[in-house]
């Protein structure tokens, strides 16, 4: 955790960080955490994401693929959201869903190409996981083949028992998926 630092936690410590405003459109009285690294930020701030950034590198990946702009905008909107910027320039992005009691699941986690290689995928997943209501969480949750390294690092550990782990997945038709692209 070299050179992470928390604005927040440098200056307050997280249990006494002070609100500078709600995160839209919860319920939840959520206080905005920002970290930053040399040029780089990373910010709980829902408003500072850039949707179009977000839904364009989603549409393209090879887990969400064909995803719409209204579903995107669902899961942001129902999601604790962790933007990465480079001088106001979003370059990463990471969201998790939660409980807020005992489960949390990492997704949609991800960095530009042109910023992969320098640590910063690292540092947004140690963001992620200094937020303060993850600190509470008995089991935190990822699905992924991509980097598995940099999961480990994170410690993160494969569940690959047999009859474990267990999922519907339903996806999109091509019907679905190109009606919903036109929209």
């Amino acid at each position: 955790m070299k050179n992470v630092q928390s604005v927040y936690q440098k200056n307050y410590g997280f249990e006494d960080a002070p609100s500078v405003g709600s995160v839209k459109p919860s319920n939840r009285n959520e206080s905005i955490f920002l970290w930053q690294k040399n040029h780089f930020e990373i910010s709980t701030d829902k408003n500072r994401l850039d949707v179009n950034f977000i839904h364009q590198f989603l549409t393209q990946s090879h887990w969400a693929t064909g995803i719409d702009r209204d579903t995107v905008e669902s899961s942001l909107d129902n999601s604790v959201c962790f933007g990465l910027y480079r001088k106001n320039r979003q370059i990463g992005f990471a969201r998790i869903i939660t409980d807020y009691a005992t489960f949390s699941w990492f997704c949609d986690v991800f960095i530009t190409p042109e910023y992969r290689g320098v640590g910063l995928g690292t540092w947004l997943i140690q963001c992620c996981l200094e937020y303060p209501i993850m600190k509470k969480m008995r089991r935190i949750m990822l699905v992924t083949t991509f980097a598995p390294w940099l999961y480990s690092k994170a410690g993160f550990e494969p569940l690959n028992r047999q009859d474990y782990i267990w999922h519907i997945y339903r996806a999109p038709t091509p019907t679905e998926a190109s009606a919903k692209a036109l929209h």
